[in-house]
């Protein structure tokens, strides 16, 4: 049962944002300052999250912080603060006190299976609320009235309420059908922030070439993939790939696709997939051409198996004219080549991006250079304060940005209570 509103505290705190970042916020806040509201302009907390996620959704990365530096390069020294109060460890305890299961992959990932997505915005929504908060859904916070260096109020569904401070943390403009609009762009440009160009990140990618009819949910759990321009080498990454029905995603697409995307506004762009990376095209030439007596039925299926997702060996004969069914033993050399080359290079055309409603993050956003890394306060106005996806702050595919939207939001709330006066009566 949530615990009562203590409004003798002062003015409340708004919360601008139902996400992580908002609840974070929120839950930081309200330890110190008894008076928090959160407007979620949503019917429903953490609505991209239940949307757009993957199974399973990753929200940590165990790393060290000099992994981090590199991750992040010349911003590291903006999101550090936030990470080293409040990391991976720290983020993964308070999932698992809400009832949230957390598995580690055994490695360096943290992750939130399928089952738990659905619920997880409300299990985070009544976690805050059982700390004090106040969660008002369908409110759409439309203005801040700012006066003398504060913001003094906010007008949420036309109706304007006296603030003691404000954490814009509303998300960015990735997924806009999940609530994800350009509010919080628009609240810091007032402020007087600068407003980074904004350019799809973490989204598919259409391809020319129609193997989606066949190819449609198989992932290749390691591949090589070379990006030309124009057939010149621009630059080689390694990682999963899925294929979809439009073409391209994955972790290795996802990760890539802004810098792909710029590049597609130059000229004809191709992804080359290397299927089997570990081998030469020496190595696999010896392999096909391994003796196999007219007698032996080994297909090349079979053979082909260790290497590659049953998916993608059951459609050669749709992409290379050659059967998986077919014997080894009855390959020709011609056909052999043809399955080499296809294994060293499986080219696509791309096309172009989906649409921004299916992009997971954005490139772009509040510029860092007046915000307070310290505290996540605005350098303009002093009781402002910023957290979460709003920012021009976006790390790999992966844990990477939810837990910055984790940590930058709690350092928020807590600076936003701190500045406040903790709790003390007004």
């Amino acid at each position: 049962m949530a615990k009562s509103r203590k409004t003798e505290k002062g003015l409340p705190i708004a919360i601008i944002g139902g996400g992580p970042a908002g609840l974070s916020a929120a839950i930081a806040a309200v330890k110190k300052y008894k008076n928090v509201i959160v407007y979620d302009k949503n019917p429903e907390p953490a609505k991209k999250i239940k949307e757009l996620a993957y199974d399973p959704f990753i929200v940590a990365e165990k790393l060290d912080s000099d992994k981090f530096e590199d991750v992040y390069g010349d911003k590291y020294s903006f999101i550090a603060p936030a990470l080293k109060s409040y990391g991976w460890k720290e983020i993964t305890e308070q999932l698992e006190k809400m009832g949230i299961k957390v598995s580690n992959n055994g490695k360096d990932r943290f992750s939130i299976e399928q089952q738990d997505l659905g619920r997880f915005g409300e299990v985070f929504k009544k976690s805050a609320e059982s700390e004090g908060i106040v969660y008002k859904k369908s409110s759409r916070v439309t203005d801040l009235v700012i006066s003398r260096g504060k913001v003094k109020s906010v007008v949420v569904n036309g109706v304007t309420h006296p603030v003691s401070a404000v954490v814009v943390a509303c998300g960015s403009f990735s997924s806009p059908k999940s609530g994800s609009t350009k509010d919080g762009y628009a609240f810091a440009e007032k402020a007087g922030h600068e407003i980074i160009p904004i350019k799809p990140a973490f989204v598919g990618l259409e391809t020319r070439e129609k193997y989606g009819k066949f190819l449609d949910g198989v992932e290749v759990r390691d591949c090589l993939i070379r990006v030309s321009l124009d057939e010149e080498l621009q630059f080689v990454d390694r990682g999963k790939l899925r294929f979809t029905g439009y073409g391209l995603s994955g972790e290795i697409i996802l990760n890539n696709s802004a810098k792909i995307i710029e590049i597609l506004e130059k000229g004809e762009v191709k992804i080359h997939m290397d299927q089997v990376p570990d081998l030469s095209r020496f190595e696999i030439n010896r392999f096909l051409n391994q003796e196999f007596p007219v007698t032996d039925r080994t297909t090349l299926f079979q053979h082909l198996n260790p290497y590659l997702p049953d998916g993608l060996l059951g459609v050669m004969d749709k992409i290379i004219r050659v059967h998986s069914n077919r014997p080894v033993a009855f390959l020709s050399s011609l056909e052999k080549k043809h399955i080499m080359l296809w294994l060293k290079d499986f080219p696509f055309t791309i096309k172009g991006a989906r649409p921004f409603n299916e992009t997971r993050g954005v490139l772009g956003g509040v510029a860092l250079d007046d915000i307070d890394p310290k505290t996540m306060r605005s350098n303009k106005i002093k009781n402002l304060y910023f957290a979460g996806e709003v920012l021009d702050l976006l790390g790999p595919w992966g844990g990477y940005n939810f837990e910055m939207a984790f940590s930058t939001g709690r350092l928020a709330g807590l600076s936003a209570a701190n500045d406040n006066g903790a709790g003390k009566k007004k």
